[in-house]
């Protein structure tokens, strides 16, 4: 049987109302649940790559279209709230946790999709069995916008900034992949970047309020997620310093790109 018969697409009713889209391809011979998260503008379909892997080696994987994003509801490229975002990966948590009890759940989430798993995670404790963080959007200022958030209508268009050189990634493959796809989202609007910013925000005042395992993995010359010196950054220090999690895995890749699921499925 070939990956895309491993599949099954549902349409998923979040708290809040939403039609979210979710994918599940379940192993033949599972021994844990993963949930994948994307990052901003992307969709689920470009962590093909990773769930492959991760069926190969035995896990259930779950992936979902954030709102406003994929095939999803929502207006797109906006978000009202940063909080609809742990929402929407909370109700996806209970019910693979209630139709697959047998086996531990993980998380994965790149970049708005890690912004998210941390968020979910200062509200729960003991829900998962663990959690990867890749580039979260939550410890970083933004250098291609400047200070948020942005006095503008919520509504109006700004061009994509994770993108088109801008320290997402450093191979043209990748760009030409992106280009592509026209799931992508080319366009974000002022909404989004609102949330997300005032979001962050509030992440870093309660990050002591997470419990549970994380791997925490950054790329050193990512150009979106500012981060400098290593560990020793403040912001990555600050970051450390205030979770109290019972494990805390950091590492420091020399990636030059933030494309998560590209590193994942390459040599590099």
């Amino acid at each position: 049987m070939g990956f895309y018969d491993q599949r099954t697409n549902q349409v998923l009713i979040d708290a809040l109302g939403i039609k979210i889209h979710t994918v599940a391809n379940l192993a033949d011979y599972p021994q844990a649940n993963i949930i994948i998260v994307h990052g901003l503008g992307e969709h689920l379909e470009k962590y093909d790559q990773l769930t492959s892997f991760l069926l190969a080696n035995h896990c259930n994987v779950f992936r979902y279209d954030q709102p406003g994003h994929g095939q999803s509801e929502g207006e797109r490229g906006y978000l009202q709230a940063a909080s609809d975002l742990e929402t929407t990966l909370a109700t996806l948590v209970e019910q693979v946790k209630s139709e697959y009890y047998y086996f531990p759940t993980f998380l994965i989430g790149h970049s708005m999709g890690g912004f998210t798993i941390l968020r979910y995670l200062t509200q729960t404790t003991g829900q998962i069995a663990g959690a990867v963080a890749v580039d979260p959007f939550s410890v970083y200022q933004i250098p291609t916008l400047g200070k948020l958030p942005l006095d503008l209508d919520p509504h109006q268009v700004i061009p994509d900034q994770t993108s088109g050189g801008q320290g997402v990634n450093a191979d043209s493959r990748v760009e030409q992949r992106a280009a592509q796809d026209p799931a992508n989202l080319t366009n974000l609007k002022v909404g989004i970047m609102n949330a997300l910013g005032n979001g962050a925000v509030e992440l870093k005042e309660n990050l002591n309020q997470i419990t549970d395992p994380i791997l925490f993995l950054h790329g050193q010359a990512d150009g979106v997620v500012d981060y400098h010196g290593g560990a020793a950054s403040p912001i990555i220090t600050q970051f450390i310093s205030k979770l109290c999690c019972s494990w805390l895995w950091l590492v420091n890749f020399s990636a030059k790109y933030d494309e998560f699921s590209f590193v994942v499925g390459s040599n590099h």
